[in-house]
């Protein structure tokens, strides 16, 4: 007999005792051998057969068994009720047969059922959402297949079927991530994982979602609860009944969204106050002997040693294992693959399971759509913000979804302030916000609410502070509150001083807000921006002067010195500027465009770090007006791909191609037909490169030499100083020769 059928007679046993309230064991009696007696009474037997076998003819041969040894103690006076359990359900003869000798046979599972329904518990269970992992638009449960995550430990590495098995060998497993990893995914797998195997395990699963039972004392409480909430509350007794046998295991979701903050109070006093919300969790844990999942948000409590000691375990009796924070890219692929999207996976796009769960809301044509334009992050964005605040909203049930969003706009700002990227929220911020959003101070579900607010996270060991989670997150929101400032006018920011820049996501969606309503939006900023003038915000200031020079429009004069600023994009050649100082700043990404002599900007940039810089290919291509600067990484003149998708024109880009060949490219000089190939891979016109070679010879830049299949063209050295200034420069070349070849 192999170990998983011994286990499988152990459950029936438990089962047994638990339906009896006595000891089942495994006895020889008059000859025989049962899997399991059970003695109510000194007259009364119960004696139960389970058989791997499901032939009828073995079924005959066991119920000949049992009447022989019930007849003999029938004369003793003890009565004798009999079981024969299959593994699969009897068919109608051996119901017939069963019947007739007085003796129930019926599969495990029926057996189980008799005194807990535990099938009933299992169809009407799957109907409910397990935990966050539900449709944020209509509640229900998430119905898309379970994409495999390797979950981690500091020695081993988990899936959900692993999980499985520690669990069902009576081991605890306290599975840890931030908000959107999936956790609550993971739970709904391991429940399916655990039912579908439960022939075999013999135990029931009950899969609690905790939001649902803050403030519960003791664990009848919650077992009561939740047994209430799915249909099955006559179930509470025999549930708790089987809980204290050891016959279930327990998957509870979400122990940091039990407790309630007390915001002001000491770290101390915090920590004995989430000891005290997990009361009934503790208890509940305390009274299961078998396996037990718990999921927590890493962020919610001061320490692993915290959470664990908080509901009542040991660190020696746990597994903790973390969620990945993201999905691997063939991870994300197979994920879109079953919603119907076969859009590829952008490189903009956060690959966190959460943000996929978002897109599986979305239309497909809509989705692929998104994925697939030059813009779709800024698309998807709105999407994303608005969906995880209704989950949020949905979750919680106190507070609308444009409340949620609010406040996180406005912690979103107040990270502003700080000295770290994803913000040192203090408790008295989360307070400021919602009193700003909502208009009043937080009741007790609104603490609640905000303790494990989404997309907030621990900043560190004993420490109330809270910061973003995810920098995608705070940069998005961060955008959307300097549009409602702007939008609004206000003057709360304008003699603060924000360290915190915007970063791609926020700058572009700043400059889509303007560019969609132009005529609306650049009024508003230009006139905000005069506003941020006379104030000490510079940031804020460079944030929206670096937006409007993206756009096209009148000579934009802001006559003013941006001293210590973190721009995420700046463009010089879309629109005239005049009088800007720029020093001592960081400039992520300095675009410069190709601008007429007449309507040059005047703008110096001094004593600054560029990270990259579009337009010029080298140190000696640099204006003279910008001066002690470092830059990083210039434009590679050597990169067909680049020049090809430049803003130059095709004449320049040809004449680039033609004088890289004959001046830089190794050898004496260049035959005719391989000039006759292309500039950088870009559409030419003979036409126009017979221009180029025309003056470049009629000027004395190059040698035209006769050959044996066309002419050959060698360069005159003592101008490849100024050929390379003129790559260098690119479209800021003032070189008479780029004037004329503007002209081809």
């Amino acid at each position: 007999m192999g170990n998983s059928w011994r286990s499988l007679e152990n459950a029936v046993r438990k089962i047994a005792s638990t339906k009896w309230g006595v000891n089942a064991n495994a006895e020889h009696l008059g000859g025989i051998d049962f899997d399991a007696v059970l003695r109510p009474s000194a007259d009364h037997l119960i004696l139960i057969e389970v058989t791997e076998n499901d032939r009828l003819s073995n079924v005959r041969d066991n119920i000949s068994k049992i009447n022989s040894f019930r007849h003999s103690m029938l004369a003793e006076g003890v009565y004798c009720k009999a079981y024969i359990l299959l593994e699969d359900v009897p068919t109608n003869s051996m119901i017939e047969t069963a019947r007739q000798n007085k003796i129930t046979i019926c599969s495990l599972s029926d057996f189980a059922d008799e005194f807990f329904n535990f099938s009933s518990y299992v169809m009407y269970r799957t109907q409910q959402p397990f935990g966050s992992a539900l449709n944020p638009f209509t509640g229900m449960p998430d119905s898309l297949k379970y994409v495999s995550v390797s979950y981690t430990s500091p020695k081993l590495s988990f899936d959900a079927l692993k999980i499985s098995e520690e669990l069902v060998n009576g081991e605890h497993v306290l599975l840890v991530g931030d908000y959107g990893t999936g956790k609550s995914r993971c739970v709904k797998e391991v429940f399916d994982i655990l039912t579908v195997k439960n022939k075999q395990i013999g135990r029931s699963v009950f899969a609690i979602n905790l939001r649902d039972h803050w403030g519960a004392k003791t664990a009848s409480e919650i077992i009561a609860g939740h047994l209430e909430e799915i249909g099955l509350s006559e179930q509470v007794d025999n549930a708790m009944r089987i809980i204290n046998s050891g016959g279930v295991i327990l998957l509870l979701d979400g122990i940091d969204e039990v407790g309630a903050q007390v915001f002001g109070s000491s770290w101390e006093n915090r920590r004995t106050l989430r000891r005290s919300a997990l009361e009934g969790v503790r208890k509940l844990i305390n009274k299961n002997k078998g396996g037990i999942l718990v999921t927590s948000r890493s962020h919610y409590f001061d320490s692993d040693e915290e959470m664990i000691a908080s509901i009542g375990l040991k660190d020696d009796k746990v597994k903790v294992v973390v969620c990945p924070e993201e999905f691997s890219d063939s991870q994300a692929k197979e994920y879109l693959a079953q919603i119907n999207v076969n859009a590829p996976v952008p490189d903009w796009l956060p690959r966190k399971p959460l943000v996929f769960q978002v897109i599986s809301t979305i239309e497909t044509d809509l989705a692929n759509n998104i994925l697939l334009s030059h813009d779709g992050e800024f698309s998807f964005w709105g999407k994303f913000i608005t969906t995880i605040c209704e989950r949020e909203a949905k979750i919680h049930g106190s507070l609308q979804a444009n409340a949620v969003q609010q406040i996180l706009i406005i912690l979103a700002e107040i990270t502003r302030n700080g000295g770290a990227y994803l913000g040192k929220l203090s408790v008295k911020d989360i307070r400021e916000a919602y009193e700003r959003a909502i208009g009043e101070t937080p009741d007790q579900a609104g603490e609640l609410m905000l303790m494990r607010l989404c997309s907030l996270g621990r900043i560190g060991p004993e420490s109330p502070e809270r910061q973003f989670v995810d920098e995608y997150i705070v940069d998005g929101l961060r955008a959307e509150s300097l549009v409602n400032i702007i939008d609004k006018q206000e003057k709360s920011i304008i003699n603060k001083q924000w360290k915190q820049p915007l970063m791609k996501l926020g700058w572009n969606l700043l400059l889509d807000s303007l560019q969609n309503s132009y005529l609306v939006k650049k009024v508003l900023f230009e006139s905000y921006l005069k506003k941020l003038a006379g104030g000490s915000n510079i940031q804020a200031y460079c944030e929206i002067f670096s937006v409007l020079a993206s756009v096209k429009g009148d000579t934009l004069k802001p006559h003013i010195t941006l001293d210590g600023c973190d721009i995420y994009c700046l463009v010089v050649g879309e629109r005239q500027l005049s009088d800007v100082n720029i020093k001592r700043s960081y400039i992520r990404n300095f675009n410069l465009l190709p601008e007429v002599e007449s309507k040059k900007s005047r703008i110096k940039v001094d004593d600054c770090q560029i990270i990259e810089i579009y337009g010029i290919s080298s140190d000696e291509g640099l204006p003279d007006w910008i001066s002690n600067t470092e830059v990083e990484k210039y434009d590679s003149l050597s990169n067909a791909k680049k020049i090809r998708n430049s803003e130059l024109s095709s004449a320049h880009r040809l004449f680039l191609s033609v004088i890289h060949k004959i001046f830089f490219q190794p050898g004496a000089g260049r035959e005719e037909r391989s000039l006759f190939k292309g500039g950088f891979g870009g559409e030419y016109s003979n036409k126009t490169l017979s221009k180029i070679l025309s003056t470049l010879h009629s000027e004395g830049l190059i040698e035209k030499i006769p050959g044996d299949d066309g002419n050959i063209y060698k360069p005159v050295r003592r101008y490849s100083r100024r050929m390379a200034l003129i790559k260098s420069q690119l479209a800021l070349s003032a070189d008479p020769l780029w004037e004329k070849v503007s002209e081809f």
